[in-house]
């Protein structure tokens, strides 16, 4: 699983990202990103600055990242899906602050029991 660290530029609005990954889902633009099966986008409930939001995107289990790939050797800009980069150019980019490859993304391994420790 991995989650996307938005923060919106002065001018944007929570309404308007939501809208953003709405359109995104609508026009099938996360249907050609390898592994991914799900999104959410979610707010920060306990966070003072409330201008974040996370987008969490769940993947197979044992997938890389479909955009990026491996955190180790991750993939050129140029390689990422079609889709992909059309929604980080055309629906992402005019809301947030910084460039959409240059957000902070943390990518989780889904532990098979949740009452086993991390490896």
């Amino acid at each position: 699983m991995s989650v996307r660290h938005y923060e919106l530029a002065p001018t944007a609005t929570g309404s308007e990202l939501r809208n953003a990954v709405a359109e995104a889902v609508d026009r099938g633009l996360f249907e050609s990103i390898p592994g991914l099966v799900e999104t959410a986008l979610v707010a920060a409930s306990k966070r003072p600055d409330r201008r974040v939001r996370g987008c969490v995107g769940v993947r197979e289990q044992g997938g890389v990242d479909g955009t990026g790939g491996p955190v180790d050797d991750p993939v050129p800009t140029v390689e990422y899906p079609d889709d992909w980069r059309t929604c980080e150019d055309e629906l992402l980019d005019p809301l947030l602050v910084t460039d959409p490859d240059e957000i902070e993304n943390t990518t989780y391994d889904r532990l098979a029991d949740s009452r086993a420790d991390p490896p």
